[in-house]
């Protein structure tokens, strides 16, 4: 399946979904604010996005609240993008990929002081 067959099937508006192996795959999401990074294929049809924000502003040392619910990725994205992060820091999405002590491929993104996590609609 060619990412552009990716993207369509599930209703995915990005510029290109790619993937990394090494013993483990990864998908990579990239929007139009930064990249994604899956550790399972991101089926997102049927799915809505619901971005948590850290109550504690100030160190970010408080738990993540639920914030708002989106239908679609992009939407989450660009809402989180559009706030400022922790101690009204710039925001910005990190995409981290490395190894650890073991020699395992690990990967993830993170967003400063939010994050989203993918909910199943029933």
């Amino acid at each position: 399946m060619t990412s552009a067959e990716m993207i369509a099937k599930f209703a995915i508006n990005a510029t290109f979904l790619r993937e990394i192996t090494q013993e483990k795959t990864f998908y990579i999401l990239d929007t139009i604010h930064g990249t994604l990074i899956f550790d399972e294929l991101p089926n997102l049809s049927n799915k809505c996005f619901l971005v948590q924000k850290n109550h504690d502003f100030c160190e970010g040392r408080g738990p993540m609240l639920a914030d708002k619910l989106f239908g679609t990725i992009d939407k989450a994205v660009s809402y989180i993008m559009g706030n400022s992060g922790i101690y009204g820091s710039k925001q910005r999405l990190y995409a981290n990929i490395g190894v650890n002590v073991n020699g395992e491929v690990y990967a993830y993104h993170t967003f400063n002081g939010y994050d989203i996590k993918v909910m199943e609609i029933e």
